[in-house]
């Protein structure tokens, strides 16, 4: 008899923090390398703090990884050594490394331990007000998703049975469940989702993993979502309401809770924020759309569009070269992601054995349904790269005189329009008398 009580479900789900977590910390130092590396060959400062670069390392480090991975499925040999171990072996080196070129020693860590201290001790009340407001949020969303993950069925939906049996081929046999994969959908998922059980591949911790692992993965969203709030608004009731607006969202705990592959894009999303409002190179984000599009190609070619903007938004600026825009935010971030993407491409049409028309027509079937003649018209005009947004129906339905708990319900489900329209709004929003001049956390 399977045992259910309380501490059971705790253990276990301390066990999938102390996991998932390792995993993002591997994660993140393997992409401080390659952060490290542009940096240099950058030049300038970019004016980023610890959490920052930690979190943009997280990002660069997935990318890098995802290539790795589908590099080993290609072997069929994706396993502990190959894809753990060896990143583990590579951040040791790079640690050595640092400590051997003295850039690394006690006296930096002693400074840098000292500098969190000055910043705590500059505004001692608002800092501790700040990590209050993360704890409470994180005690929040356990408590909200505890009720979930716990109830008598054993999963919380369909679709998740099928990823679980994805992701224990991927572990028991080294490679993807290739026969029974669909061509559209995202692979770079159940690599990250498996990653992290490498360390046990054993099938019920594989089991129990899936089943609590969107709890810490939720945490982590807020976690980042908090860092880049408190980038922006000086007062902490905004950062709070933020973070609150994100639990009472049906849409986002449904799809924590069930592990869908939009979890991962809506981080990257959160991490081209800090990009764009920091000195880093606009090309970095570059590492965001291919990761984006390799767990979920709907939200690469819905942020797209606002990516579009936001260099427009420059070229017609007084203060840019249309050249150097052109060059830097357009010309460098489109070939770094066709060069990320080549080993997805080489997997989709060798491993896979698909020709280009069969990756079209799957493509096309993943937003708007089979690519034959008669819907050709569709491709052609690029209709099948945009969400079937109604913004007619939303804003409508908005201002209606309805009831208002049917509006805000259906503004959640119709949460991507909103994004959209806001996003491009927010363009051009007067935003100096919002944000904070400098950042305590």
């Amino acid at each position: 008899m399977v045992n259910t009580t309380p501490e059971w479900y705790l253990f276990n789900l301390f066990l999938t923090f102390i996991a998932f977590y390792l995993f993002v910390v591997l994660i993140s130092i393997f992409g401080l390398i390659f952060f490290r590396f542009i940096q240099k060959v950058n030049k300038k400062e970019w004016g980023l703090h610890f959490l920052e670069v930690f979190i943009i390392s997280f990002a660069i480090g997935l990318s890098i990884y995802i290539i790795i991975c589908l590099i080993l499925d290609i072997f069929m040999f994706f396993n502990f050594y190959s894809a753990y171990l060896s990143i583990i072996v590579i951040d040791s080196a790079y640690v050595l490394f640092l400590i051997y070129r003295k850039k690394l020693t006690k006296e930096k860590v002693t400074y840098f331990i000292s500098n969190i201290k000055k910043r705590f001790t500059k505004n001692p009340k608002d800092s501790f007000m700040f990590i209050g407001i993360i704890a409470l949020v994180l005690i929040i969303q356990i408590i909200v998703q505890w009720r979930v993950i716990t109830q008598d069925f054993t999963l919380p939906a369909k679709d998740t049975w099928g990823s679980i049996g994805h992701m224990w081929h991927l572990l028991d046999k080294g490679y993807l469940w290739r026969e029974r994969h669909s061509i559209h959908y995202p692979r770079a998922f159940h690599f990250f989702i498996a990653a992290p059980v490498l360390i046990n591949p054993d099938y019920r911790f594989a089991y129990l993993y899936y089943k609590f692992v969107g709890i810490p993965l939720l945490s982590f969203y807020l976690f980042i979502m908090a860092i880049t709030l408190k980038k922006f608004f000086k007062k902490n009731y905004l950062v709070l309401a933020g973070l609150m607006l994100t639990l009472i969202s049906n849409q986002i705990l449904s799809r924590y809770c069930v592990l869908t592959s939009t979890l991962i894009p809506t981080i990257m999303i959160l991490i081209s924020i800090i990009i764009y409002t920091s000195k880093c190179p606009f090309y970095l984000t570059g590492f965001l759309v291919q990761v984006m599009f390799l767990f979920n190609p709907a939200i690469a070619n819905c942020y797209l569009p606002v990516w579009g903007v936001l260099i427009l938004y420059k070229i017609i600026s007084k203060n840019y070269r249309t050249r150097t825009i052109l060059l830097d935010e357009l010309f460098k971030p489109l070939i770094l992601i066709i060069v990320l993407l080549i080993a997805h491409f080489v997997h989709t049409f060798f491993v896979l054995n698909l020709s280009l028309y069969d990756f079209l027509n799957a493509y096309a079937f993943f937003f708007y349904g089979s690519l034959d003649t008669s819907k050709a018209y569709n491709f052609l005009f690029l209709k099948i790269l945009l969400i079937n947004i109604d913004f007619q129906i939303s804003l409508n339905t908005l201002i209606s005189l309805n009831i208002v708990i049917s509006s805000f319900k259906d503004l959640e489900e119709r949460l991507l329009s909103f994004f959209i329209i806001f996003a491009f709004i927010g363009l051009f929003l007067p935003t100096k008398k919002c944000f904070a001049k400098d950042t305590i956390i």
